[in-house]
């Protein structure tokens, strides 16, 4: 557990010595048992967004599905999984790491052009 999230405010993140730390933004996902029970209780319940929530084949659209509150979700037989904030650490590239790629993929576009 973070024993200072505040420090993670604004900006979410930071870097350290060549490592991004903070939070990012989870995206979160959305389950359902049976397809066809899901798309008949949105043509219930949202039949006004039937287009946007199902496709034609009759099977739940699970980005559109995550626009919906745990409330509407439950509704239509859907469990919502927590898209709170989740801890980001990842390296990110430096001004030399950069220069070296791009010096490498052009010495590697090179010698397969000069083998061709």
């Amino acid at each position: 557990m973070i024993s200072a999230p505040g420090l993670f405010d604004k900006p979410r993140t930071a870097v350290f010595h060549g490592i991004k730390v903070g939070f990012r933004k989870s995206s979160g996902s959305v389950d359902w048992e049976d397809d066809e029970q899901v798309a008949k209780l949105v043509e219930k319940h949202f039949p006004e967004q039937l287009d946007l929530l199902v496709k034609t084949s009759r099977k739940p659209i699970a980005k559109a599905l995550l626009q919906l509150s745990v409330a509407e979700l439950k509704k239509i037989g859907c469990t919502a999984e927590e898209t709170g904030d989740v801890v980001v650490i990842k390296p990110t590239d430096s001004e030399v790491d950069k220069i070296v790629n791009a010096l490498l993929n052009d010495a590697t576009e090179e010698a397969a052009e000069e083998a061709a």
